[in-house]
């Protein structure tokens, strides 16, 4: 068996709590499942899912099924961005009923990328000052 390198061990235990699988409206490269077996196959030891459109946790649940058996654990969240309501104390709540485990601020709703990102039509934004 191949020794790892030094610097692996600092992925041992890790849970990496900003995942972009998929499903998204974006496209992804992999979804949660795929995500948590590659995590498990660098040691580390849980993922939390996170979308800027919807609760997580709910595709953890629908992928149950398939991430059993997997060794890094896989966790859901929710980002209080217009998709959901925004600031929606009952979106949190079902969210956490759920099982989801973080809850994010606003991110592409907040005041703040909006002004950073105007829709100009161009496929990349302008810096934002």
């Amino acid at each position: 068996m191949r020794e790892r390198p030094a610097v692996a061990a600092v992925l041992d235990g890790l849970v990496d709590m900003h995942v972009h699988s998929g499903p998204s409206p974006f496209p992804r490269r992999f979804d949660h499942v795929e995500a948590a077996h590659d995590g498990a196959r660098i040691g580390m030891r849980a993922m939390v899912a996170k979308s800027h459109h919807h609760n997580t946790q709910m595709d953890i649940l629908a992928m149950k099924g398939r991430l059993a058996g997997v060794a890094a654990s896989a966790y859901g969240g929710i980002a209080l961005n217009s998709t959901v309501g925004g600031l929606n104390v009952h979106a949190v709540r079902m969210c956490l009923r759920m099982g989801g485990k973080v809850v994010w601020f606003p991110t592409i709703s907040s005041g703040r990328h909006i002004d950073c990102h105007p829709r100009t039509g161009r496929s990349r934004p302008p810096p934002c000052p």
